[in-house]
């Protein structure tokens, strides 16, 4: 198993992750 594509993975999540909590947070989120 590739720990540098597992983390690319997690990264990415978490970027997602970020993005819904932001778009959550904002009222006016696009």
């Amino acid at each position: 198993m590739d720990g540098s594509c597992s983390d690319a993975k997690l990264l990415e999540q978490i970027r997602t992750v970020s993005r819904l909590k932001k778009r959550r947070t904002s009222p006016a989120g696009d």
